[in-house]
């Protein structure tokens, strides 16, 4: 039978569009999915721009995950990392100045900011093997009978191959995170999956090391790690694998007013959904 596309199926109904077949589907895609499936229309289907603006919240995450990201390559080229000092000239260059009140408060965000990339670093170490820095890792997968494979794509901040005190080699996916701790399996699973192959080329067998998933919360200095056992990975890639057909089968693609609608680029241009819950709940909202 000849795979329908993603196009043709969304074509021959009135109502929304459908998942094209052939665009990627990350972890982040199917988090803000579940959150809100307008959002996902709207920034991965109907490709809105994000209305200008400056987030502060955003653009400190930003600009750890940069420092981070630079500091790792340094480690990875066996060079030194810089000291605080020259991370908080750094990150206070990446603040615009229009942007707060005074040198003061953009100053006070800056040592926020360095806190945040210290403890990136300290969890760090240099005789672990940066498999990948900030690269993305693919994989297709067939969960749709009659549309042509899925592709799944992730992109941890690190791959590290360590060795533990007792002389166990295993593998370490990173990922840093600002913000609240929240619970999230969904993106450790898919990421040991898409990463079989590139993972191949420095073990012989992918799946006989042990594989850990962290997630480094920055503010809270807070390790979240995840033992990716194979029963762990079994159960959950059940929700992932529900979780991506409910994407390629929706039409409807509602709004979720919730109080993350603070952090959606859309929530005052192209979403009004969470002015009408404020609305309807007469004005008191925790947005």
């Amino acid at each position: 039978m000849t795979a329908m596309r993603g196009d043709d199926v969304a074509s021959s109904s009135p109502n929304g569009p459908l998942w094209p077949p052939d665009r990627w589907i990350s972890p982040t895609v199917l988090r803000n999915y579940d959150m809100c499936p307008h959002r996902v229309r709207l920034a991965y289907i109907d490709a809105v721009p994000e209305p200008p603006g400056f987030n502060l919240f955003l653009s400190k995450g930003r600009i750890a995950h940069n420092l981070l990201q630079y500091s790792a390559r340094r480690i990875s080229h066996g060079q030194p990392v810089h000291d605080d000092g020259k991370f908080l000239e750094m990150a206070i260059q990446r603040l615009p100045p229009r942007e707060f009140p005074s040198p003061a408060e953009r100053h006070a965000h800056a040592l926020e900011i360095v806190r945040w990339v210290r403890y990136g670093l300290d969890y760090l170490d240099r005789n672990a093997e940066y498999l990948a820095i900030e690269r993305g890792n693919n994989r297709p997968l067939n969960v749709v009978p009659g549309l042509e494979p899925y592709g799944l794509r992730a992109r941890p901040d690190l791959i590290l191959l360590r060795t533990a005190a007792d002389g166990e080699r295993y593998v370490e996916f990173v990922d840093f995170k600002t913000g609240k701790p929240r619970d999230n399996d969904l993106v450790p699973v898919v990421t040991r999956y898409v990463s079989r192959a590139m993972l191949r080329r420095y073990v012989p067998d992918p799946t006989a090391p042990r594989m850990q998933f962290t997630f480094l919360w920055l503010d809270p200095r807070e390790a979240q790690v995840i033992d990716l056992s194979v029963d762990f990975c079994e159960t959950v890639w059940e929700s992932a694998t529900e979780a991506i057909r409910n994407l390629a089968a929706e039409r409807e693609w509602a709004a979720r007013p919730s109080i993350l609608c603070r952090y959606c680029p859309y929530n005052d241009n192209a979403c009004t959904a969470w002015q009408r819950s404020a609305q309807e709940s007469g004005g008191v909202t925790a947005l």
